[in-house]
């Protein structure tokens, strides 16, 4: 590796590679072409001189966030699902944390939504807690048809998991008839 492939952050004073340096792009010249160059310095440092430049303006930033979603709404949206994917437990602790803050703005909102579609939702969320054959599928069923509370039933996770398997044998008895 000769010198040229590293760089030293002027801020950190570390000498880096020169993969860690963003690219700034220069001015177009009247001829199409442009000049470029490595930052002085390197990601990390300028991720957090740019956090706490944040932290400083949140309202800027948040109308410069929000101009930017507007402009580029499949980037946005991309980034945006990509996260989810990779954070999918902490996403889901976000909603519930916010749901818990916010429960008088959640049931306005449901209060809001037409009867047709809140039924709508119902009816494809069990569904797919019927498919998944999830816990709280099988403590219903159990419920209803033994006369036991579902305090009861989650003390024994076994009467769940014999059930959630005679209803999985049940299925595939259906499926393989002709």
């Amino acid at each position: 590796m000769g010198f040229w492939f590293v760089k030293e952050c002027t801020k950190c004073k570390e000498v880096k590679s020169i993969d860690e340096f963003p690219f700034v792009y220069g001015r177009k010249k009247k001829d199409g072409t442009r000049k470029g160059r490595y930052h002085s310095r390197c990601k990390k440092c300028k991720k957090e001189i740019l956090k706490i430049w944040r932290d400083k303006n949140p309202e800027y930033s948040k109308k410069e966030s929000k101009k930017w979603r507007e402009k580029n709404p499949n980037k946005s949206k991309d980034y945006s699902l990509q996260y989810k994917k990779e954070n999918i437990i902490r996403v889901k602790k976000w909603k519930h944390n916010w749901d818990l803050k916010n429960r008088d703005r959640y049931n306005i909102y449901n209060a809001k939504q037409p009867k047709e579609k809140k039924r709508l939702w119902q009816i494809k969320t069990n569904m797919k807690l019927r498919e998944r054959l999830s816990d709280g599928y099988i403590v219903n069923i159990l419920c209803a048809r033994n006369n036991l509370t579902a305090i009861d039933i989650r003390k024994y996770p076994e009467l769940i998991e014999t059930k959630r398997l005679i209803i999985k044998t049940k299925r595939l008895c259906k499926t393989s008839q002709i």
